[in-house]
């Protein structure tokens, strides 16, 4: 099987422009490379392309900041999440492309305008732990369909108010937990 020289140079862009965001703000990477990568390619492709990566580079800020994971909210967030992974997967099977990538544009484009215009509001601690299971479950249903958990869990952690230290650990954590799943789901489904 050959790979074609256009998803080759796409690829080599996207992990290189994600990756500086990566690295200037500790997240980026998936929310850049798989919509990028579905320009020229399927969903599907681009999750395949995307997720060894992305599994690498937040496997090393989980060791990195994993001082700063005592976060109270964080087992809230991420047990509803797995499990929302498992049925997003299973819709990721039986909807078509076309519509999911027309939701992942919705997804992009809501959460550029949400950060944008808004700014993203700040959450009581008491708040955050009540929404954990709610946008956890969520954005596992959205990862497990799109990959880009990232969407709903990246203004989530913001809005809680974590230190940066804290909020790269929680990002890192839900990305890696959520990628490694995702392998298994989708071959399950």
């Amino acid at each position: 099987m050959s790979i074609d020289p256009v998803i080759l140079l796409v690829a080599a862009l996207t992990f290189f422009i994600g990756g500086m965001s990566k690295g200037a703000m500790g997240f980026g990477l998936p929310l850049i490379a798989i919509p990028m990568l579905t320009t020229v390619g399927s969903l599907p492709m681009a999750l395949s392309i995307a997720v060894p990566p992305v599994v690498a580079t937040n496997l090393w800020q989980v060791w990195k900041f994993r001082e700063h994971r005592q976060i109270s909210f964080l087992r809230w967030f991420l047990i509803p999440g797995a499990f929302g992974l498992l049925f997003g997967a299973y819709l990721l099977k039986h909807i078509e492309n076309a519509y999911l990538e027309i939701l992942l544009g919705v997804l992009v484009l809501t959460y550029l305008s949400i950060r944008t215009w808004k700014g993203g509001g700040g959450l009581s601690k008491q708040r955050s732990k009540a929404l954990a299971p709610v946008l956890g479950g969520f954005a596992g249903v959205v990862h497990g369909t799109t990959g880009l958990s990232s969407m709903i869990g990246t203004p989530y952690f913001h809005a809680s108010g974590l230190s940066r230290p804290a909020f790269i650990f929680a990002n890192s954590i839900m990305i890696t937990l959520f990628s490694a799943l995702h392998l298994p789901a989708l071959a399950a489904v």
